[in-house]
Order: structure tokens, then sequence, then C-alpha cells
């Protein structure tokens, strides 16, 4: 169920969401070596990632530099999505490509018409900066809804504390392939 209002003449709505957030592991580096290559790749990669949002149905929020803010109204979709994308930087081949790291939370969010901000948004954000490069880092709520809905490998990661988060938060990974759910 939503909610619209509106905050020092901002819309807002409030809604639960899939936020999912990629970054580019090394994008700094290769930039400080090679500028141009770096912008090329980023640009390759961020379109591979705006076309996996928009065929799984969701909406591309801003960009955070050298990664994507997205919002899903279904966390099915969320890591459909996320498995798409690492599967695609999976199959390339070549020197110097960047690879991705992923977060994603279910969660209560505010969107305004440029973002989504609240809790679900740092919750996803903390994930993606804990994801080992190539990886998808998951909360468990979203383990527990797309559990058996979707294929793919799934590690338990353990209790991790995540920075602004008050109690330590079980966390999945997922990659592409088919998996067993381990624990």
């Amino acid at each position: 169920m939503e909610s619209t209002s509106a905050v020092q003449g901002i819309e807002t709505r409030r809604t639960l969401a899939a936020i999912v957030f990629t970054d580019a592991v090394g994008f700094t580096t290769l930039a400080n070596r090679d500028e141009s290559l770096a912008l090329k790749l980023l640009q390759e990669d961020l379109a591979i990632v705006r076309d996996s949002c928009a065929r799984h149905g969701g909406k591309v929020v801003k960009g955070t530099g050298d990664g994507l803010l997205m919002r899903f109204a279904s966390a099915v979709e969320a890591v459909n999505c996320s498995l798409d994308i690492q599967s695609a930087f999976l199959a390339r081949t070549g020197t110097g490509l960047l690879a991705h790291r992923i977060g994603i939370h279910l969660g209560d969010v505010v969107v305004t018409p440029e973002d989504a901000i609240g809790d679900g948004v740092n919750v996803a954000a903390r994930l993606q900066g804990l994801a080992q490069p190539g990886a998808i880092l998951v909360s468990q709520v979203v383990f527990d809804v797309v559990k058996g809905k979707v294929p793919c490998k799934a590690t338990f990661g353990g209790h991790k504390n995540l920075r602004g988060i008050s109690a330590a938060l079980p966390v999945w990974t997922m990659a592409p392939g088919e998996g067993v759910f381990g624990a």
C-alpha cells in the first residue's frame, strides 16, 4: 500500500520496494590509469544494467557515479534482474573489464520524483558495499521472498553489522546458475 504526501513542496510517496544498488569495482583505479577506457567500459556496463532493469519491470532511480540505484515492485524481478546482469558480465571476455557488486533489500522507502530514500535504500546500499566483486548480496527478507522462485546458487553469509543499522542483519550471497539454497 502506498501513501502520498508533500515534504517542503516535493511530492513524496511511501511504498514497499525491492531496492537494488550496483557498483563498478575498480573503476576509480582504472580511471586513474586510463580515463577514456574506464568511461567507455562503464558506459557499456551501465547500458547492460539499464536494459536488464527495463526488461524486469524496474526503474532506474538515479546514477551513483559508477553504479545505479534501481527500484522494483517485485523482489523476484529484482533478483532475476541482478542475476541477468551478473551473468552478462561473467560471459564477457577481454582484459580490463570491470567487475560489479550488487546489494538488494526489500523494505519501506520514500519515493520522490528524483530519488528513493529511507532505511530500505540504506540497507541495500550497505549490502552492495559488502558484496564481493561479481556477487549479489541480499537481505534475509529478500531471500525469504525469492527462495524456490529463482534458480540460482545461494549461500548464507551470516549476520553482518551494517553501518548505521542498529541490529546485525542475516545476509545471503546469490550467484547465477542452478544450485541448492545452502544454510
